[in-house]
């Protein structure tokens, strides 16, 4: 098989360490009161929350954005990293796992547009690249396992 451009093996640390970090600035935004050490003025192209602003310097706590890039980051870089033993068997179920993320993730954003109305449909569509990822994450290592199992 051709070789798919995957990020090297020790990428996969550097994707855990991210993640974790992920979770926890999550964590801090959302459960742990936003500690203001985090907040500051930064640039937007747009900004919406009592008015709509355009090309602005704005005032924000930083954590939330933070969480988002780190688990985005990790999860990707978790995912596309080589295994130890990359061979064209764990390339092939690793294209399976994409395909099939990718029908999971279409479905299930059908779904809630059938079932969620109004702003929560916003919500949660920012949301759905962070669905594919984890469904992608969760399908290869799934089937890695159980391709291993059989043998």
């Amino acid at each position: 098989m051709k070789s798919i451009p995957l990020l090297p093996k020790g990428f996969r640390i550097v994707g855990v360490i991210l993640l974790l970090l992920g979770l926890l600035s999550g964590y801090l935004y959302y459960f742990a009161g936003k500690p203001d050490f985090f907040e500051t003025n930064i640039f937007a192209f747009i900004t919406s929350y009592l008015e709509t602003r355009y090309w602005v310097e704005a005032q924000t706590n930083l954590l939330d954005e933070m969480a988002a890039i780190f688990i985005v980051s990790g999860l990707t870089m978790l995912i596309f990293s080589k295994e130890k033993n990359e061979n064209d068997e764990i390339k092939i179920l690793r294209l399976k796992a994409l395909v099939y993320a990718t029908y999971f993730t279409v479905i299930a954003w059908i779904f809630m547009f059938l079932f969620i109305y109004g702003w929560p449909i916003f919500l949660f569509s920012s949301f759905i690249f962070l669905i594919f990822l984890i469904a992608s994450l969760i399908i290869f290592k799934f089937m890695k396992y159980r391709n291993k199992r059989l043998k």
